[in-house]
Order: C-alpha cells, then structure tokens, then sequence
C-alpha cells in the first residue's frame, strides 16, 4: 500500500509539474534618434555634423554624433524632454540648438529626424525706460521667431 502511494505521489506530482515563467517586463524607457546637421551656406543642402553632443537637460544622458552625423540618446523614462545640440567645430564659432517638448515613449526610439546647427548669434543692446542708466533690471529681451531671451540687468544691458 505504501508502494501504491508513494508511486500515486511521483504520478500526481510528474503529472502537475509544469515550467512557470513570468511575462516579460513592461517598458518604462525609450530613447530618442536623429541626424546632427550642417547647413550648406547658398544651398538647401545639409551636411552631417559629426562630434556635435547631443545633451537631454536636467539629466546626466547625452550622446555624440558619429560621422554621419546620426545619433541615440537613451535610455530615458518616459516623460518630455528638452535636448541641446552642440557643436564646437575647430576653427569655427560653437553652434547650438535647444529643442523643447521632446516626448519619449516608453519602448519605442523616436525618431526626430534632421537637427541643423547654425552658427549662433549675439544680440547686444542696453534698454533704458525713460532715458534713465539704471532701475532697468528684469526686462525681457526676445528675439523673434526664435526661442530665445533674457532679462536685463541694473544698467540695462
């Protein structure tokens, strides 16, 4: 009877035996993809931008631009991003490029297509209210088309 038990058990326990695994994780990160560009001075060529760095702000992930100018940064948590290419080219003026309200999708690699950098410029001026040379903190310069501005210090400068 102990025999009969024993080989009940073996049978039972063979019988209910069966590999168990846990689905896979689901994805809590993507990464972003794109082109580092030049643009070609009288055409509407681009050439890529190679060396450009490719920085997500407010985090420590960045990328570099290999030397078709193509670039992954990633991984990142799902959420919007903004991205700051830049390039410092020898012999020529840093370029710069501040992309905002960049989405990443948890499991997937957005693809953002070309960036093109152009050389920066600098806007200097002083803004005076009422011809007086100071009491003029705080005033908000912007540059238009672009998204770029400041605020202006005592002097108005």
């Amino acid at each position: 009877m102990r025999r009969l038990l024993t080989t009940a058990l073996v049978l039972f326990t063979a019988a209910c035996s069966r590999e168990l695994s846990l689905p896979p994780p689901i994805p809590t990160t993507g990464s972003l993809s794109g082109n580092a560009v030049l643009e070609v001075p009288g055409t509407n060529q681009v050439q890529p931008a190679p060396g450009a760095v490719i920085s997500v702000q407010g985090t420590n992930v960045h990328g570099v631009a290999d030397s078709n100018g193509a670039f992954v940064v990633g991984p990142l948590p799902a959420g919007s991003y903004s991205l700051l290419l830049d390039l410092r080219a020898p012999g020529d003026k840093e370029r710069q490029l501040e992309i905002d309200n960049i989405l990443v999708v948890a499991g997937a690699t957005k693809a953002l297509g070309n960036f093109a950098l152009r050389r920066n410029a600098q806007v200097r001026g002083r803004v005076l209210i009422n011809g007086l040379p100071s009491g003029n903190a705080g005033i908000t310069v912007f540059v238009p088309g672009t998204g770029f501005t400041t605020a202006t210090a005592d002097n108005g400068e």
